[in-house]
Formats: C-alpha cells, structure tokens, sequence
C-alpha cells in the first residue's frame, strides 16, 4: 500500500497528525484523502497509533516506533498490516513492562512531590515599577492558577526568569514533557543562577516522568560540582538508587 505514496503524501499524513499544516496544505490533505485509498489507510494508522501513545504518556515508545515508522517508510517494503502487528507487538512489552514497574513509578511520583516546589514569585513591593508592570501575571501565579499564568508569561521576559516560572507552572498541570523541553533550552543559559536553577528542576522534571537514568545524570552532575541545590540532589539520588 505505501508503495503508492509519495514523500509529499507522507509529509501531508505526518502534517495532520501533528496538527502542523498550513491552510493550502489542509486542503491538499483533504483532496489526498477522498482519492486515495492507500493515503487514507496510512493517515488512519498513523492517527491510530499516536493516539495510543498519548493516552499511555509513554515517551520511549513514542520515540521507539516514531523511529520504526521512519525506516520502514523509507524502505517502502513493509505493509499497513506488518506496521500495525510491529506497533501491537511494542505495546504489548510496554504494558507488561509497566506492570512490573508501576510500584517503583509510585515512589518517584512520591519522591518528586516530598522535594517539587514551584519557582518562588518575587516579593509584593510597593513602588518598584518593573514588579507592578507584572502584578497580574504574578498574581496568577500566586494563585496558582497556573495555565492563565503561562499565557500571561509568554507575553513578557521578566528578565529572563520566565523558564522557571512556565516550567513550574508546567508541571503542576502534569504537563512535564512540555517542563522539561523548556528547562532543557534554559539549562544552557549563560546566566549561572537560570542554568543551575534550571538543571535542579529539570532533574525532577525527570523524577516525575520516570526517566531515571536522565535524572541521576544531571543530579550526580549537581552533587558533583555543588551547585544549586546539591543537597537535595544528594537526598533524591540516594533514595532513586535503593
């Protein structure tokens, strides 16, 4: 069936999946799909197989039959049918693999609420212009109302700090994929105290996603060169390696 399609049907399929296309690429799609059997298979496969993956939040995989997908398209030799089988037969280990982990996840949930606490707003100050200009992101933040927060920090830099402040927010909203992306660009800042700040919570951004050979690396990397909150790292790592 894939025989059929070309690397621009491809792009169009992967284009809808990830909800990316442009209007003039919306209406090839859907041109795309009422003409060909063969692209409309591909596009209820790749649907079907990403919307599994959402619901099991399951990053790996994802990226394991993300990776499969790729090769057995450029190879143009594999069928729908053997690419479906192939994703069922990753599922399948993943479920069972879950099954003997999922006490262990339970702890390191545990471990990251005991240390986790939001990126600290500054202190209310009468007269300083630049904390008045944010009064009402803050106050958001403040009340935790976390996802009006984000819009409100998007619009503004506040000086720089505003990775904290998202990635907080992030991930008291359980939306920590999206934590770690930001805490991973604001860990290579130049400014020592965003970078380290960011690398403290970036491991338990880690912690809290079950990535636990990511979270030893960069707590080992903190206790090892004392930085920020290496005491903290030193108590987590000490429990994650029990």
């Amino acid at each position: 069936m894939m025989n059929n399609l070309s690397n621009s049907d491809l792009k169009l399929i992967e284009g809808k999946v990830d909800k990316t296309l442009d209007e003039n690429d919306s209406a090839q799609f859907t041109q795309r799909l009422n003409e060909s059997d063969s692209f409309k298979e591909e596009f209820q496969l790749q649907k079907a197989l990403i919307d599994t993956l959402i619901k099991s939040n399951q990053r790996d995989l994802k990226d394991e039959l993300s990776s499969y997908l790729v090769e057995s398209r450029q190879a143009k030799k594999i069928k729908t049918s053997q690419l479906l089988a192939a994703a069922v037969s990753i599922l399948i280990i993943s479920v069972f693999a879950y099954t003997l982990t999922s006490s262990f996840s339970k702890n390191h949930l545990e471990l990251f609420q005991a240390h986790f606490q939001v990126y600290p707003a500054p202190p209310i100050t009468r007269g300083a212009e630049d904390l008045d200009s944010n009064a009402e992101i803050f106050e958001a933040y403040r009340n935790e109302n976390f996802t009006e927060a984000i819009k409100l920090f998007d619009s503004k830099d506040l000086l720089g700090k505003g990775p904290l402040y998202k990635a907080s927010c992030h991930l008291k909203l359980n939306e920590t994929l999206k934590a770690i992306s930001i805490l991973e660009a604001a860990s290579s800042s130049e400014n020592k105290h965003l970078s380290q700040t960011a690398e403290w919570y970036l491991g338990l951004a880690y912690l809290k996603n079950n990535e636990l050979e990511q979270c030893e690396e960069i707590l080992e990397k903190i206790v090892a060169n004392k930085q920020l909150f290496h005491s903290e790292a030193g108590l987590i790592l000490q429990e994650v390696k029990k």
